[in-house]
């Protein structure tokens, strides 16, 4: 199941693994284990996830910005290329690059792209993720450096939704 089968509603799953118990999926944050592990049967554990679900949410603003760097070359004449993901509090994504030396104009570049929340789903497909996969996991998955570029080709020729900015 993901937040596109849930319109972007809270997902409540339990988890059997090493840590077994009830994990609480809720779109933008990082998943929250509710220490709900021992139950009699299925009503009691829904009382305990109830129970868990009234209190109040994490305040996103505390929780972790998720971040990739998806290169990061530093070549002995001189140039270093920087490109960073970044995944905000809100569900933005930012990615953010980074030249300088010789081989670039000015001798420094900047650019950034960003994709609200809303269109970030849409990025997932185009990347070649399933619906409901995290960005930045599929963000790793094509790798680093030069191939990270690619990113950036996809961004710009998919039809998503995205701002440019960049100076000198």
């Amino acid at each position: 199941m993901t937040f596109d089968d849930s319109g972007g509603q809270p997902i409540l799953a339990y988890h059997a693994g090493d840590e077994p118990g009830w994990i609480l999926y809720v779109q933008h944050f990082q998943p929250f284990p509710m220490g709900v592990v021992e139950f009699d049967g299925v009503f009691e554990a829904l009382a305990n996830a109830n129970r868990f679900l009234e209190s109040p949410l994490p305040d996103a603003s505390l929780l972790p910005i998720r971040r990739l760097t998806l290169r990061c070359e530093h070549r002995p004449d001189g140039n270093s290329f920087n490109l960073e993901a970044t995944m905000d509090e809100d569900g933005t994504l930012t990615l953010r690059g980074h030249n300088i030396g010789p081989l670039v104009a000015y001798g420094e570049y900047e650019y950034w792209y960003t994709v609200t929340a809303e269109h970030v789903p849409a990025l997932v497909v185009a990347l070649g993720g399933e619906p409901g996969t995290d960005i930045i996991d599929v963000m790793q998955r094509w790798g680093s450096g030069i191939a990270a570029l690619e990113i950036r080709q996809v961004i710009e020729h998919s039809g998503i939704e995205y701002e440019f900015g960049d100076h000198y």
